[in-house]
């Protein structure tokens, strides 16, 4: 069962600081054109981009989930199942990464960045309700490495959204007021349908190719292609 972390941990406060600087990326801003006599830096971001490709291109194929189908849509990724009559839906967005903190001893190697998701889940019935929980993991939790017991996973928010009604329309209950025994059953329910601590794991391996992944073909392909035209 998942360790139960309740903290007020707010999806509006989880801002993740985009990528503003590629890799070892360094622009010369004064290389001159002989050709024209001016400022141009077109071949010096051409050949930053070609290192760049090298170092982070890895033809490395996106890990599978035990009991859930994925689909790709370029930086979205809907994760899908079915229990009984049911249907399972998680959404997660590779630009909405969550940096761990990661202490380390001072004698210790300095630990590379390490992003989890936000996570989306709704449950659908087949008359056309819908159950919302919006999730996330414990930004602070002790992670070392991956591959721990990914039970830091917390629900922020859930919402009723009966068929035909707009999700703006439909109150959302920041799970910090409900009682402990109420958010206990809610993460049960989650747990009855495949939202457990195995797929937490999963979920988190998944998240760090697929972020790899949108920053390689979603970024370093189209900004090469964009200088070469």
């Amino acid at each position: 069962m998942f360790s139960r972390l309740y903290s007020a941990f707010s999806r509006s406060a989880a801002v993740y600081k985009s990528r503003a600087v590629i890799g070892n990326l360094k622009i010369n801003q004064y290389a001159l054109s002989t050709t024209y006599g001016v400022a141009s830096n077109h071949d010096s971001l051409s050949e930053c981009v070609k290192e760049e490709l090298k170092l982070e291109r890895q033809m490395i194929a996106l890990p599978k989930f035990t009991h859930f189908n994925t689909s790709i849509d370029g930086c979205l990724a809907s994760l899908t199942r079915t229990y009984g009559e049911e249907k399972i839906e998680i959404e997660l967005n590779a630009n909405e990464p969550i940096e761990i903190d990661r202490e380390t001893d001072e004698e210790e190697d300095e630990l590379e960045p390490f992003f989890v998701p936000l996570l989306s889940v709704t449950v659908n019935k087949p008359n056309g309700d819908s159950l919302i929980f919006e999730c996330s993991f414990d930004m602070y939790g002790d992670y070392t490495k991956l591959g721990d017991e990914w039970d830091n996973f917390t629900i922020d928010s859930v919402s009723v959204l009966p068929k035909g009604v707009a999700p703006e329309a439909v109150y959302n209950v920041d799970t910090t007021f409900l009682s402990d025994k109420l958010q206990n059953c809610l993460h049960d329910y989650l747990e009855e349908r495949g939202i457990n601590k195995d797929f937490t794991s999963e979920v988190v391996t998944f998240y760090r190719e697929f972020e790899h992944h949108n920053y390689v073909s979603g970024f370093l392909e189209k900004l090469q292609n964009f200088v070469r035209n």
